[in-house]
């Protein structure tokens, strides 16, 4: 067994080692799967990813308090839940509040490095290959999106795309898509939703804005 990790280390075989809970326990990350303190998920099983991270704090009189949890869920493609999730609680200043979103820190950066770009990277394969993903509304093909808004329904191609981003705000965090000559996000989702997070990549790899494929004259 590794010694006691105190902090991220890349060991000799390329596993990748995450300590959590003041280090008694470890988030394991290899090429082809992750092992969260004993529970093993492997990329090419993972159907869907479903991560959130919420940072609330309240006054009654004269009592203040901070919680602090965040998760990470993963459904395979037989059915199985895997669900892992970490909550910290402080009033007056004791509790464990720092404790978890510090860790939250740590463990965030290397599930969105390895884990959700394994599984958008496998679906990026799947549609260039000829397959059809569906995510959160979203119709994707690698040759166009499609989705219904308000009875409507919307097409983006390579003509009219011009971006997709994660967009940052107070309450949450978005994924967002845009088409040239609009000023507001004719797409918008929580990045809290079931395979949010793999939207702006998969999106931007197949429709990335190029003005000499355009249909028309670029609008910029």
């Amino acid at each position: 067994m590794d010694e006691q990790l105190t902090m991220n280390q890349e060991v000799n075989d390329g596993r990748f080692v995450v300590p959590y809970d003041k280090g008694r326990k470890t988030i394991t990350f290899y090429d082809t799967f992750v092992d969260i303190n004993g529970d093993v998920i492997k990329y090419d099983d993972i159907a869907v990813i479903q991560s959130g991270a919420l940072n609330s704090s309240s006054m009654i009189y004269f009592y203040f308090s901070k919680s602090f949890t965040y998760n990470f869920d993963f459904t395979t493609y037989d059915g199985a839940k895997h669900k892992f999730k970490r909550s910290g609680y402080s009033a007056y200043g004791i509790g464990t509040y720092k404790r978890i979103k510090e860790e939250f820190e740590t463990v965030s950066p290397p599930f969105y490095r390895i884990v959700v770009r394994s599984v958008g990277e496998r679906l990026i394969n799947r549609i260039e290959n000829g397959a059809t993903a569906n995510i959160c509304g979203l119709v994707i093909t690698k040759d166009k999106i499609t989705y219904e808004k308000r009875k409507k329904t919307i097409v983006i191609d390579r003509s009219n795309f011009d971006r997709a981003i994660n967009s940052n705000s107070v309450m949450s965090n978005f994924a967002q898509i845009y088409v040239r000559d609009e000023k507001k996000p004719v797409f918008n989702v929580s990045l809290n939703e079931p395979n949010a997070r793999l939207i702006v990549p998969i999106v931007n790899y197949f429709f990335e804005y190029r003005p000499e494929n355009a249909a028309g004259p670029a609008m910029l």
